[in-house]
C-alpha cells in the first residue's frame, strides 16, 4: 500500500501498479512488462503506487488479469500484499498455488494469522501448498515455536530469526541473500 517493497529494495520506480492496470496494459502483456522495475539482481518488479489512494482503487479483477498477464511472461510471479484479506488480496488467492503466511512471535500477529486460515479455510481460498514462517523469531519473546503452531494449527516450517542484518539490509537495499556476508 505504501511502496514498502520499492524502498526495501531501494527502488525508483518509473512506473507503478495504477499504470500497469490501465486500459493500455489490460490489452497488451508487453506493455505490461515494460512497467516493471528491474532490480540490479535481475529480478523484475511491480511497485505500488506512490499514492495509497490509488493503490486503494485497485479490484479483485484487475489483480486476476494482471497475475494472469505476468504468469505468461514469468515461470514464478510473487505477490506481497498488505496485511489483511482485502478484495485484492483474496482475488490474488483465487489464482495462486502457493501461498506463505508470514507472522511474528507477538500474540496479535500470532491471532490474526490464526484467523485468516480459519478463514480461508472456510471459504476454499487456502491453498494445500502452503509455508508458514516465523519472522523476527526470539526465544525472548515469551512465545514458542510449538506455541505458534497450537494456535494457528499449522506446523512453522521456516523460523527467521531475530537479526541486525535483515534491518540493515532493508535499509540499505539490497535483499539479504544478495549480501556476500553471512548474516549472525
Amino acid at each position: 500500500q505504501f511502496g514498502d517493497v520499492a524502498s526495501a529494495l531501494d527502488l525508483v520506480p518509473t512506473h507503478t501498479i495504477e499504470e500497469a492496470l490501465s486500459p493500455l496494459a489490460a490489452s497488451d502483456n508487453l506493455v505490461v512488462k515494460t512497467m516493471l522495475t528491474v532490480h540490479p539482481a535481475g529480478f523484475y518488479v511491480m511497485c505500488g503506487a506512490e499514492s495509497p489512494a490509488a493503490n486503494d482503487e485497485v479490484t479483485g479483477p484487475q489483480i486476476v488479469r494482471l497475475l494472469s498477464q505476468l504468469e505468461t511472461q514469468f515461470r514464478y510471479v510473487i505477490v506481497d500484499t498488505a496485511g489483511g484479506l482485502t478484495e485484492p488480496t483474496l482475488a490474488a488467492l483465487e489464482v495462486t498455488d502457493d501461498i506463505i503466511l508470514v507472522s511474528t512471535m507477538d500474540v496479535a500477529c500470532v491471532r490474526g494469522v490464526r484467523k485468516a486460515v480459519e478463514l480461508l479455510s472456510q471459504i476454499g481460498l487456502l491453498p494445500a501448498s502452503r509455508i508458514l514462517a516465523l519472522n523476527l523469531a526470539s526465544n525472548q519473546s515469551g512465545l514458542k515455536v510449538k506455541d505458534v503452531e497450537a494456535a494457528v494449527s499449522l506446523p512453522v516450517d521456516l523460523v527467521i530469526p531475530r537479526s541486525n542484518d535483515v534491518q540493515l539490509a532493508a535499509n540499505h537495499g539490497v535483499p539479504l541473500m544478495l549480501n556476500k556476508k553471512k548474516p549472525g
